[in-house]
């Protein structure tokens, strides 16, 4: 039988860690004593008479590092090791993650991040209510049709279609751009111009104002008609199939676009018709109608759904908060600094900063890198005060835009190997009931 093992300082203690021989002295291990390793007796429940040693079910790799902390009298891990196993480990040998030395704090709390990032991530893809439509095996008809028009992702025709759509969204943005150049505009009739007229009166339109209303150009008209008939068409159709029509009628994209859409058939009939607007009521009603048609634009977000890069960008700013409020606490200091300063200087030889709000919005504008030139000072000192003002706005701003920049690519990185873990285990981590 082997010789009983020694507890003083340099007595020699075995430690059989999952298979693998350690040896130390038994004075190396009282380095942390409140450790397990600083309690070791040999009437300890880890202990085998048989074999003078004692044994841990442990992973050896990292108690390495662990007995050589020990050694040393601070912990130091690799970073490729994985911190919340780390963590876990020292939970176990009763050590406190306060002895790691601060070179590896990087690598203990690293994984914290990457987890927070992960489940941010899961979470973004669980608010797809398509997510667990796509990882059914069998879907009817229905659900078929409303993934071809709503998710490009769920097959090669609903890429293609999605594609289309957003070119359609494209062309008609162009179209609405070049109908208001007066090389694209048609001529209004004699009773047609008498409406307009009578609208200028109305609404006491400038002559400037009055000269910008125009005709649209026929080939304007017939290309809105077919682009528009076939996107509200696609709308109307995605309502019937979608499965879940209170959150569709919920969602204000959409309905932003239903709406700008029933306003943009109103108009266009409207416009048909411009001579018959004859009174006051109608007039009011086609400029109302026309100023709904702006709604319209909210359907250039669908083109976010044939680029990932969108979806993760909206996800970047939702978990940016922090980092926008320090750079809006930061914009609004330095606007009140300089915008007080540059007004308290150009008093007395600048009449265009005439109150201290002017002041502050050529503060903002200068922060900004902007630089439209309506305000400027006239002083040599105003001139060393906005050269100072462009310099903070430029470092300044420049640092919580970065922290956000390296969100977005952490994020973009992360993306795919959250996909990747979707598609293989969807069923248990995003939908583990079966639910669509």
């Amino acid at each position: 039988m082997e010789q009983a093992v020694s507890f003083n300082s340099k007595g020699i203690i075995k430690l059989n860690v999952g298979g693998t021989i350690f040896q130390c002295y038994a004075g190396t291990l009282k380095t942390f004593p409140d450790s397990v390793l600083a309690h070791l007796d040999e009437n300890a429940d880890h202990y085998v008479a048989d074999t003078n040693e004692y044994f841990f079910d442990r992973d050896p790799l990292t108690f390495y590092h662990i007995l050589n902390a020990s050694r040393k009298g601070s912990i130091h891990l690799p970073k490729d090791m994985c911190g919340t196993t780390f963590r876990e480990e020292l939970e176990f040998w009763k050590i406190s993650p306060r002895f790691v030395a601060p070179c590896c704090w990087e690598a203990l709390h690293k994984s914290e991040e990457d987890v927070s990032t992960m489940q941010k991530l899961i979470q973004n893809i669980k608010q797809n209510t398509n997510t667990c439509l796509l990882l059914k095996p069998d879907v009817d008809l229905k659900q078929r049709i409303w993934l071809f028009l709503d998710e490009p992702d769920s097959s090669k025709y609903a890429y293609v279609w999605g594609v289309f759509v957003s070119l359609l969204i494209v062309l008609s943005t162009i179209s609405m751009a070049m109908s208001t150049l007066k090389q694209f505009c048609a001529e209004f009739t004699e009773s047609e111009m008498e409406v307009i007229k009578s609208m200028s009166s109305v609404f006491k339109l400038s002559n400037a104002t009055f000269d910008k209303i125009a005709k649209r150009s026929p080939i304007f008209v017939y290309t809105d008609f077919i682009i528009h008939f076939i996107l509200t068409f696609e709308l109307l159709v995605t309502f019937v199939v979608c499965p879940e029509k209170k959150s569709f009628s919920k969602c204000f994209t959409r309905l932003s676009v239903a709406i700008g859409y029933m306003a943009f058939w109103i108009s266009f009939i409207m416009e048909l018709n411009l001579s018959k607007l004859d009174t006051v009521v109608k007039m009011i009603s086609y400029i109302v109608i026309k100023h709904l048609v702006i709604l319209m634009l909210a359907r250039l977000f669908y083109l976010s759904k044939c680029v990932p890069a969108f979806n993760i960008m909206g996800l970047t700013f939702r978990s940016s908060i922090p980092e926008f409020k320090v750079l809006l606490f930061m914009l609004c200091l330095l606007v009140c600094i300089f915008g007080t300063v540059m007004y308290v200087v150009e008093f007395t030889q600048n009449s265009q900063f005439n109150n201290m709000f002017t002041a502050m919005y050529w503060a903002l504008i200068t922060l900004t890198t902007v630089g439209y030139g309506h305000y400027i000072p006239n002083s040599d000192f105003g001139h060393v005060i906005a050269a100072t003002c462009a310099v903070c706005g430029v470092v300044s701003l420049a640092l919580p835009i970065g922290i956000i920049a390296s969100s977005f690519h952490t994020f973009y990185h992360y993306q795919k190997y959250a996909r990747k873990h979707v598609n293989l285990f969807g069923k248990v981590t995003i939908c583990p009931h079966g639910k669509s």
